[in-house]
């Protein structure tokens, strides 16, 4: 290396982990102080935070790694090591998150419940999942995942990950535990950063083309998500256990309402839809919708 390595320092991903360690804190002080109704301004908040950095919790393991391309720094609290999407098409592969970190715990319930044979994710569904971004790029690692209790069909696994949370969701799951070759799956990642933002993924198939299935992760606190569809109309979708999970008849805009404010969570197109727009991007209108009713 040819720059002395005092100028790491210098790096925006430092001034990121310095904010991150502060977001951390504050979510985890908020968690504990929460049954004395304490604030996070009263004298000693400085105090406590600098025990807190010192503790084991706040530990930082930062990974180094020389490319043809550089320096690459993945800084968990957890030990993982992410990769980006272009490292991981490049054969690169992310070191699995060992442990549920505070900036995870603090905002999701399903995380600060104990692990039984029942959050397994099944077998049939880890090959896919572990050879894609899902964890070949987020560091998902599926021996702590949770699995969301509530749904009367299909199931979801909420995945920690190396400075990300991940979710899985199948529409369907056989008697013996397992995924149906004709299920729709809906994946995703987000960073630990953005988890009061909320998450959504979604599936759409060949055989419901103007269905859309759609799967999220919220934030506590929040219990229940708004689907606008586009043909008009809303659907109230229950959260349990941070997740919320529906098929839907159409595309929809989704969103929930919460902590004195609507935070929008993202559109679900379905194949429909998407081959509607495809169609639009090089036809005039009249010549997609005669393309569609003609069944083509």
């Amino acid at each position: 290396m040819s720059e002395s390595t005092s100028n790491l320092c210098d790096l925006p991903i430092f001034g990121e982990l310095r904010s991150e360690l502060l977001t951390a804190f504050i979510a985890h002080e908020q968690s504990e102080q929460a049954r004395s109704r304490s604030d996070i301004g009263q004298p000693g908040f400085v105090q406590r935070l600098l025990r807190w950095l010192r503790s084991p919790l706040a530990i930082v393991l930062v990974a180094v790694s020389v490319s043809g391309t550089g320096i690459a720094l993945a800084i968990t609290l957890g030990g993982g090591h992410a990769v980006t999407p272009r490292e991981w098409e490049s054969g690169h592969r992310a070191v699995p998150e060992q442990k549920i970190v505070p900036a995870q715990a603090a905002q999701l319930g399903i995380l600060r419940s104990a692990r039984t044979a029942y959050d397994v994710v099944p077998s049939s569904l880890v090959p896919f999942l572990a050879n894609s971004l899902f964890a070949g790029a987020n560091g998902a690692n599926f021996g702590l995942a949770r699995r969301a209790q509530g749904f009367s069909s299909g199931a979801a696994w909420v995945v920690p990950g190396a400075g990300n949370v991940c979710l899985v969701a199948v529409s369907a799951l056989s008697t013996a535990g397992q995924v149906p070759k004709d299920a729709e799956i809906a994946a995703d990642c987000k960073p630990d950063r953005l988890i009061s933002e909320g998450a959504l993924a979604y599936s759409g198939g060949d055989d419901k083309p103007d269905e859309v299935f759609v799967a999220g992760l919220v934030p506590d606190g929040v219990g229940t998500v708004m689907a606008k569809l586009a043909g008009g109309g809303e659907e109230e979708l229950t959260v349990h256990d941070n997740v919320y999970m529906a098929a839907l008849n159409g595309s929809a805009s989704l969103y929930f309402e919460a902590f004195g404010k609507r935070t929008n969570l993202g559109e679900a197109s379905s194949l429909a839809e998407r081959n509607r727009r495809k169609c639009l991007a090089t036809h005039s209108a009249a010549s997609c919708k005669a393309l569609t009713e003609g069944g083509h």
